[in-house]
């Protein structure tokens, strides 16, 4: 009777451990078009612009799973920390694309957490720009490293773009023609918005700005304007009395029609200004937070397209 009770306890537990593998199995495993059983890719992102551009690169690839460690809303991740919750994430993912140059703060913890976690490193080709600091500026955490806000720039996000295409087709070569033929198509979108803004800003003369936050020097560069000074480079931090007066000083001197904040900032530094220079205070978007659809990025740059318009024409 007590052999009949351990074997039935046996079966019990065996089935039991069953149930979990099974379910387990579904969570990791999806079917084919062709009814093989194959494994999900989860693919997590560390920011917006990173996300959308993997949304547009893995397009109609089938067993992906696109997740990010921020929400829409995030903006700037430069002094970001993960949660709990975002290692839950992470542990679950099987490749992991990252800006780079130096945004993630919180990498290394990463890297050493999970050591089968294969990570894309979007920036690791490009050319990067030092954060440059007015006269009187007072400086932060961050003065002289590398600035990260690369994707701002459309030729260099499209290098991030065709970065993160051409790595995904080799760690997926079941899906290689996919990740590449979407790669192709985004980059052509791409181009075809980049040519229409320089196109449309090539005639401006006075081409000097005033911005909030320092994520516009690659877009500055790409389009030919000149940044005379940055102001209230981290969120969390308000521009010294010098600051302010060096930066009334500069916008008097050279005609400076606008001062470009971003949605993600407060603009209280930026309407002081104008109030004592008369220049105006315009929205720019770095594209560091938004809609989640594919075309959210083009969006936004059309819409600094019409911003940048309306003030250098002043």
């Amino acid at each position: 009777m007590l052999k009949g009770k351990r074997k039935n306890m046996v079966i019990v537990a065996l089935s039991i451990l069953l149930i979990i593998s099974i379910v387990y199995s579904a969570n990791k495993k999806v079917l084919s078009s062709s009814g093989a059983l194959e494994e999900e890719l989860t693919i997590c992102t560390s920011s917006y612009p990173i996300y959308i551009m993997a949304l547009n690169v893995t397009a109609n690839v089938p067993n992906i799973r696109l997740v990010s460690v921020t929400s829409p809303e995030s903006g700037c991740i430069h002094d970001a920390q993960l949660s709990v919750s975002d290692m839950k994430i992470l542990d679950q993912s099987d490749v992991f694309i990252i800006n780079g140059a130096g945004m993630e703060g919180y990498l290394e913890k990463v890297v050493d957490s999970f050591s089968d976690l294969l990570i894309i490193d979007a920036s690791k080709d490009l050319n990067l720009n030092q954060d440059q600091h007015q006269e009187g500026e007072e400086h932060s955490n961050h003065n002289d490293e590398v600035n990260p806000h690369v994707w701002v720039s459309i030729t260099m996000a499209m290098q991030q773009a065709r970065s993160i295409g051409e790595e995904l087709a080799v760690i997926d070569q079941a899906n290689k023609g996919l990740y590449l033929k979407n790669t192709s198509y985004y980059l052509t979108k791409l181009e075809e918005l980049r040519a229409s803004m320089h196109q449309e800003l090539a005639d401006f003369e006075n081409r000097n700005i005033i911005t909030i936050h320092d994520a516009f020097p690659y877009f500055a560069q790409e389009f030919n304007l000149n940044i005379l000074a940055v102001v209230q480079r981290e969120s969390d931090s308000e521009p010294s009395a010098k600051e302010l007066a060096e930066t009334i000083r500069l916008i008097k001197e050279n005609n400076v029609r606008g001062i470009f904040v971003e949605p993600q900032f407060s603009d209280l530094a930026a309407q002081t200004i104008a109030r004592e220079t008369g220049a105006k205070v315009y929205a720019l978007d770095p594209a560091s937070s938004g809609p989640l659809h594919p075309d959210a990025y083009l969006d936004i740059m059309k819409k600094n397209l019409q911003t940048l318009k309306e003030a250098l024409a002043e």
